[in-house]
């Protein structure tokens, strides 16, 4: 799956770094953000070190920052990522924390369970840049 990183660089708007990137492959993305937004460059080096990209679901294009408290998904309203709209996923089905130095994710008991990079998952495991998580039908990619 081609890797889909966006960057926020003010309020709502979105650049999709991989077409800047191959328009001018020296470009810095975070000093333009810097220069052109001060009080978001520093929003964008956290998200693009620490964040997940939805890059499948009604929420498509979302980027969600990660703090050392982790996050949880599921349906309920009280989930950092809550999913309402999908019925395949459970009120509380995952959470995605940080331990000894690395973000893990664990199935909170859910029916349908969660993929990391196409393998189903039973227990807690690493996560890094780049890896692909599915539950129900959204698909998400960890900066």
């Amino acid at each position: 799956m081609e890797e889909l990183v966006s960057v926020i660089l003010h309020n709502r708007l979105s650049l999709p770094v991989r077409l800047i990137r191959e328009l001018n492959p020296k470009v810095d993305i975070q000093a333009i953000a810097s220069e052109l937004w001060p009080q978001s460059a520093d929003r964008a080096k956290t998200l693009m070190e620490n964040g997940l990209h939805v890059c499948k679901g009604p929420e498509d294009g979302r980027l969600i920052s990660l703090s050392e408290g982790g996050l949880t998904i599921g349906r309920a309203s009280d989930n950092v990522l809550a999913v309402p709209y999908d019925s395949t996923v459970s009120g509380r089905h995952a959470r995605i924390f940080f331990r000894n130095g690395e973000w893990w994710i664990e199935d909170l008991g859910s029916k349908n369970g969660l993929a990391v990079n196409g393998r189903r998952i039973t227990s807690a495991v690493p996560v890094k840049r780049n890896d692909n998580i599915k539950i129900g039908q959204i698909i998400l990619v960890m900066l």
